[in-house]
């Protein structure tokens, strides 16, 4: 990482009867071992860091800077998480500029010029360790956008992708204002959910985990894991004088597996699935695997449990 000395020149600078604290940087001697600059800016005085899992460094090697639009006049440069263990959450913070606003910022800059603008620390005591609505600000958090407290209906810019500079310089274009709305994106750690088998008698056939957020299909996540998923002896639905998988085209109904715990971390029955297990006269707890999503939504954690093959206790 491409790290840069910093002097730091404070001004106040008072508009219409409204103080604002401002900072200038200029950068000094450096040494280079990648190709990430790393500046930063202060835009209060008095600093205090923030505590959060992660340090500013861990939480910017974690996300990318995506380009679309590549080519054409207009580039736009989103913020994006990389690191499949995480997930992105975005927070909303109203706070006052009164005073300033008690962020210290800091830019991470990739090769080709983008930037991921940062909160590095929060100042104890300032509008923005206490918001006035909102979430609160934490160390690792990416400005995404700044609008007025008026939201859409009044003036905003987008800050995802823009340089310490130019974020600073928007910045000073809300000044005018009170009170202004700040967008973060912050990286929340994905939960696990444990998907704990037994066989057709009940007997323990292991457990697997997989990551919240995604929707893992049961059948491919059973089937990676070689698990023994199909009875020979059951007749497909699709072709009744047939035996055997499709495949995983959804049509079969050979893949059934039996929910005995969980229900709630999985997706539920649709009409395709759910009409023929009605007219094959299967209990509500039987399930298609390959039309059976494990942990579809970002909030769920806990254990799903299932029993492989269940009609195989009915020959």
């Amino acid at each position: 990482m491409l790290q840069h000395s910093l002097f730091f020149f404070l001004l106040v600078i008072v508009l219409n009867g409204r103080a604002m604290l401002r900072s200038f940087c200029r950068h000094g001697s450096s040494s280079s071992s990648s190709s990430i600059n790393r500046s930063s800016s202060r835009l209060h005085a008095a600093q205090e860091a923030s505590s959060q899992e992660l340090s500013v460094e861990e939480c910017m090697s974690k996300y990318k800077l995506v380009r679309y639009g590549q080519g054409s006049s207009d580039v736009r440069i989103t913020v994006e998480v990389k690191d499949k263990l995480y997930r992105e959450q975005n927070e909303e913070v109203l706070l006052s500029r009164v005073g300033g606003m008690g962020l210290d910022l800091i830019e991470f800059v990739d090769e080709k010029g983008g930037g991921l603008v940062m909160v590095n620390e929060v100042a104890a005591g300032s509008n923005a360790a206490k918001p006035i609505s909102g979430g609160k600000f934490l160390v690792g958090d990416v400005l995404t956008f700044i609008q007025t407290e008026d939201g859409p209906r009044g003036p905003s810019s987008n800050l995802q992708g823009l340089g310490l500079d130019d974020t600073l310089n928007i910045l000073a274009q809300f000044s005018a204002y009170d009170k202004i709305l700040l967008g973060v994106k912050r990286l929340v750690k994905r939960n696990e959910i444990v998907v704990q088998m037994v066989g057709p008698q009940g007997e323990d056939a292991g457990s697997l985990a997989v990551l919240s957020g995604y929707g893992v299909n049961l059948r491919t996540l059973l089937q990676s894991h070689n698990m023994a998923m199909y009875d020979s002896r059951t007749a497909r639905f699709d072709s009744p004088y047939q035996t055997g998988n499709c495949g995983g085209d959804g049509t079969c109904g050979t893949c059934v597996v039996s929910i005995l715990g969980g229900k709630d971390l999985i997706n539920d029955r649709v009409r395709v699935e759910d009409m023929p297990l009605r007219k094959l006269g299967a209990p509500p707890n039987y399930r298609w695997a390959c039309r059976t999503l494990v942990g579809p939504a970002n909030n769920d954690k806990g254990v799903l449990k299932i029993k492989l093959r269940p009609q195989t206790t009915a020959w």
